[in-house]
């Protein structure tokens, strides 16, 4: 049996682990065997899933001895900033700052994301963008039909728009090599949840960048309240995804940064 879990990413609290749980048990029972301790071989399948809940499942499922591998998740080739703002205004006006220097390196074949953690948001910037700084976008938010997502995902990969703004499910199953430039808007649900989406930049192995452009709100609290400014931010979510001892990249991703509008 094979289990695929990227799809439970956006906490790792206990609202997760209950979805976590569920989740396995809907895969089971839609199997013809329902004794999954009977069977001789049980495969878990996961890009970030942290050590303490392959113990849950391996625990929840009587999965005993259970053969483990696993590679860090550690990208040394991608730079991790993080700006938290006071308000939304300061974010976005540093944003469109941001953006305006990066586009006019971007070669060809390079994307840029920006991730939202709001649909209204998406609509928010592709307008900005375009009003403001004359730049055309492509977006992606589950409120779309697929055929608007295949034209935006296409015209995105082509190169028709090199910006793509989404929420994050287009942080599970994107595979475009030369995403140079990650920007989170607002933040992230977790750690966990950021650094799956960070995951879509560099996949060509060059270096890339990834800056969130955060500010005060109800939703991203738990992401920033599970940041600890002085030590390195890449090293903290890997001692989350791959238990403690995750590597250190040094100052690149040391940054946190709280600033006034």
């Amino acid at each position: 049996m094979i289990i695929e879990t990227q799809n439970i990413k956006r906490s790792y609290n206990s609202n997760l682990r209950n979805s976590f749980i569920l989740y396995f048990f809907i895969s089971i029972r839609t199997l013809e065997d329902k004794t999954i301790g009977k069977y001789e071989r049980n495969w878990g399948v996961s890009a970030i899933l942290p050590p303490n809940l392959v113990t849950l499942a391996c625990d929840s499922f009587k999965i005993f001895k259970p053969i483990l591998h696993r590679e860090s998740c550690y990208r040394s080739n991608i730079k991790l900033e993080i700006m938290k703002f006071y308000k939304k205004e300061g974010a976005i006006k540093n944003l469109q700052k941001y953006l305006a220097i990066k586009i006019q390196d971007l070669k060809e074949i390079e994307r840029i994301i920006i991730f939202v953690m709001r649909i209204d948001d998406c609509h928010l910037l592709e307008k900005l963008l375009l009003e403001e700084m004359k730049i055309k976008v492509s977006i992606f938010n589950s409120k779309m039909d697929q055929e608007n997502v295949k034209l935006n995902v296409n015209n995105w990969r082509l190169g028709i728009n090199k910006i793509m703004i989404a929420t994050s499910g287009f942080g599970t199953g994107i595979d475009y090599p030369s995403v140079k430039y990650i920007i989170h808007f607002e933040g992230s649900y977790s750690l966990l949840s950021y650094y799956q989406e960070v995951g879509r930049g560099g996949r060509n192995g060059k270096p890339s960048e990834a800056i969130c452009f955060g500010f005060n709100s109800k939703i991203n609290e738990q992401f920033f309240q599970e940041i600890d400014e002085k030590k390195c931010l890449k090293k903290q979510i890997l001692d989350v995804i791959d238990g403690e001892g995750g590597q250190s990249c040094g100052p690149c991703s040391r940054i946190l940064e709280e600033e006034e509008d």
